[in-house]
């Protein structure tokens, strides 16, 4: 299984990142072109990011970086984002 799954779903317009490994800088740098060609082909206007099933392995100060990074560059700037996360095991 890779570490993650990019999906776009039809039916909402919403592109569905699920992360199945370690999020962490490396898996970011892989996944990022990825979602953003993707965003630019089906003119997406929102993005949501499942790490239900992942452990992020960012510091705070990596996260907001990327974050940072993420809005500046390319199509970025016009999609809403959403994060889910859940820390029970």
């Amino acid at each position: 299984m890779e570490d993650f799954q990019i999906t776009y779903n039809e039916d909402t317009g919403i592109i569905e990142t699920r992360i199945h490994g370690a999020f962490n800088s490396s898996l970011v740098d892989t996944m990022g072109p990825v979602i953003a060609k993707m965003v630019l082909e089906k003119n997406a206007k929102a993005l949501l990011l499942d790490f239900s099933k992942s452990k992020i392995s960012l510091s705070t100060m990596e996260m907001q970086k990327t974050g940072q990074d993420a809005h500046l560059n390319g199509p970025w700037r016009t999609v809403k984002r959403s994060m889910s996360h859940s820390n029970s095991e």
